[in-house]
């Protein structure tokens, strides 16, 4: 009888010990961007050679918009990269079904800066997949440093090459704005709070047990009389 008197005393001091409280943490998936892939309906009734067939590799340059045809026996998606940084690649249009013709329509050449790139051509006929690539120059903006030549008299005529510099970027540095503290969460107890419940529950605790032992010897007493 005096053993469980003894527990439940116990259990309702443990019950009033307070529990910190965790906030909860939120995440977010930040959005990567991704340039759109174009769906195309791709049908040909005649069977033509796998690859890159426009801009043909005898011509590489292309200038404005320009359109990319090629053949492909299989579902197929065609990308173009940086010539010599071929670990990222950016999608231009893709099928589910086999082409013979154009790839894609229109690609605006444009919002490229002028250089060197290379296109790839995947069909996914077998397992790895058919790759053909070609590499091509994008030139939207005229050729600058272009010489001039110009003649002084003199008895032998002796040319003169003069040098147009190219105009100068400037660059502009803009401070980024500073970051705002994020404020105090309010679901998380601080130290010192913890520290005074603690203190408050292990008093509790053993005033408790101190009336427990005066109440178990008075009943001890009762029992011998």
């Amino acid at each position: 009888m005096a053993w469980r008197l003894y527990l439940a005393l116990f259990w309702l001091a443990w019950m009033s010990l307070p529990q910190p409280a965790a906030a909860q943490e939120g995440s977010s998936t930040p959005s990567p961007f991704a340039p759109a892939v174009t769906e195309l309906p791709t049908a040909s009734p005649t069977p033509l050679p796998p690859g890159l067939w426009l801009p043909p590799a005898g011509q590489p340059i292309l200038r404005g918009q320009v359109s990319l045809s090629g053949g492909a026996s299989a579902p197929w998606r065609l990308d173009f990269s940086y010539r010599g940084e071929t670990s990222a690649w950016f999608p231009l249009a893709a099928s589910q079904s086999p082409q013979n013709g154009i790839l894609l329509p229109l690609w605006d050449t444009t919002a490229l800066t002028d250089g060197f790139y290379t296109l790839r051509l995947l069909v996914f006929s077998a397992e790895p997949a058919q790759e053909y690539r070609l590499d091509v120059e994008i030139r939207n903006k005229p050729m600058t440093d272009t010489p001039t030549i110009t003649f002084t008299p003199s008895q032998t005529p002796v040319p003169t090459i003069t040098f147009t510099p190219a105009p100068t970027a400037t660059v502009t540095n803009t401070p980024f704005a500073a970051l705002t503290p994020l404020p105090t969460n309010p679901a998380v107890l601080p130290a010192p709070l913890v520290s005074l419940h603690l203190a408050k529950g292990i008093l509790v605790s053993v005033t408790t047990f101190g009336l427990l032992g005066i109440i178990f010897t008075l009943y001890q007493k009762i029992r011998r009389l």
